[in-house]
């Protein structure tokens, strides 16, 4: 029997993103007879407990990490990738007004909460009157996304750390990362990274038929993760999918990285790829007319069996 871990799967904590319950993807893992399940989600650990508790249930092994999108930087030339490079922060909008407190009322009573457009009308309001967060952006700066991975508790606490700074520095939905606090989490947690989907810098270079630069992007990454770093294949039956997979296997031996084969999972099984095309358009502020031209032409980013992960990927 082939022994086989997905090392880079998204839940439906990956809001809008992934289709399928944490504890489905866990248990279908546990199915196909896999030696561990990765549970990545975009930017944070939303969905690990219960994971935790549908793995702990079955005794199926969990690698706990997270998907992130790190600045964009620019690689003309192998050794000229820097994280000095990097794009320059975005400036957002400023955030809603919060109203005031005002302590003592007009009467002489106790103090009440104003909101900022109380003055517009003398109605009551239902629900929330105070904003907590600005509005979920439709378009964010492009970034490169990277999987990482924690090897044990020492690497969870610095991934977690990392993360939460990202969240603070950034806005709802849109966090922001750093370079050097990627490289001082990787250092304190040993993190292990993977070099993630096509929004990654090697796998966009690789498809660009850019060589020089999948390499620079690899041998940067390599430099953050010593010994720790590996580069993702993957097939899902897409028309580019052999040709980025030979590149990336030649930057490997260049490099001599070490190739791994997940499957970019979004869903547990094929039909679940109907929901997640729904989930994609409602991210996309799109109906479903409009999100046809936009859909992912495949439904293959499954948890897929070992043996075909094997046919596919094998050589």
């Amino acid at each position: 029997m082939i022994r086989y871990a997905e090392l880079h799967s998204h839940t439906n904590m990956s809001f809008l993103d992934g289709a399928s319950h944490p504890a489905e993807m866990v248990e279908l893992a546990a199915e196909l007879g896999y030696a561990a399940l990765g549970i990545t989600d975009h930017d944070g650990f939303r969905g690990v407990a219960k994971v935790h508790q549908a793995a702990r249930q079955i005794g199926m092994p969990i690698v706990y990490g997270t998907e992130v999108g790190m600045p964009r930087v620019a690689a003309q030339r192998v050794g000229s990738f820097s994280p000095s490079q990097a794009m320059p922060t975005v400036t957002t909008d400023a955030p809603p007004s919060r109203g005031k407190w005002s302590s003592v009322s007009e009467s002489g009573g106790v103090g009440k909460y104003v909101h900022p457009s109380a003055g517009e009308s003398p109605e009551h309001r239902r629900g929330r009157i105070r904003r907590m967060h600005g509005s979920k952006p439709t378009s964010k700066p492009e970034t490169d996304h990277i999987v990482l991975l924690a090897p044990g508790p020492a690497g969870y606490a610095a991934l977690s750390r990392f993360v939460t700074k990202g969240q603070f520095c950034g806005r709802k939905d849109e966090p922001r990362y750093d370079y050097r606090d990627l490289e001082e989490a990787s250092l304190h947690g040993k993190l292990v990274a993977l070099s993630g989907c096509h929004q990654g810098a090697v796998n966009r270079a690789a498809l660009a038929g850019d060589l020089n630069a999948a390499i620079a992007a690899t041998e940067h990454l390599r430099d953050l993760f010593p010994g720790r770093f590996y580069l993702e294949v993957w097939d899902h039956g897409m028309p580019e999918d052999g040709y980025r997979n030979d590149l990336i296997s030649e930057v490997a031996r260049i490099t001599r990285t070490p190739l791994i084969a997940p499957n970019n999972v979004h869903y547990a099984r094929r039909h679940d790829a109907d929901l997640a095309e729904v989930l994609a358009a409602i991210a996309g502020r799109r109906d479903l007319v409009t999100a046809e031209g936009c859909r992912a032409a495949t439904d293959k980013r499954i948890l897929g069996q070992p043996e075909d992960m094997q046919r596919l990927l094998g050589r």
